[in-house]
């Protein structure tokens, strides 16, 4: 009878110990997605705050009852930014552009976006909104 209590608390503590080790890399894993977020969130945050764009050059041209329009953003802020990651509001319609310059607009630096064959004359609005939340805003005359 001696025997069998001394295997079976060995057995036992050995399977506490494989638990434990378990419970660690488990542990350790979900303490690194956790910081991994907390660094994620910090870089958004600063990408709000120091995020800022223009837009500095707009031309719309009448092409019979639609009319093309060409956009150039400009980076103001300190942060790189993705083309495809914006969003442009022409109209009060949410618009893809049919041609961008660049895959980036990094700081500094313009970006052309071109929207082809859209209705309408007269004047026009457009919102430019970046992946960060920092916009712009201007008003356009189609001639």
């Amino acid at each position: 009878m001696g025997f069998s209590v001394t295997a079976s608390f060995a057995i036992l503590f050995l399977a506490g110990l494989v638990s434990l080790a378990y419970l660690y890399t488990s542990a350790e894993y979900a303490m690194s997605l956790a910081v991994d977020a907390g660094d994620e969130r910090t870089l958004r945050e600063y990408a709000r705050l120091y995020g800022d764009i223009d837009v500095v050059y707009i031309n719309a041209t009448q092409q019979g009852a639609v009319y093309d329009l060409v956009v150039k953003v400009y980076n103001a802020g300190d942060v790189e930014l993705r083309s495809k990651r914006m969003s442009f509001i022409v109209n009060g319609t949410l618009r893809e552009p049919d041609y961008y310059s660049s895959q980036y607009l990094l700081p500094g630096t313009n970006l052309t976006v071109a929207f082809y064959s859209i209705p309408g004359t007269g004047t026009g609005r457009l919102r430019v909104v970046t992946e960060y939340g920092s916009s712009a805003y201007a008003a356009y005359e189609v001639v």
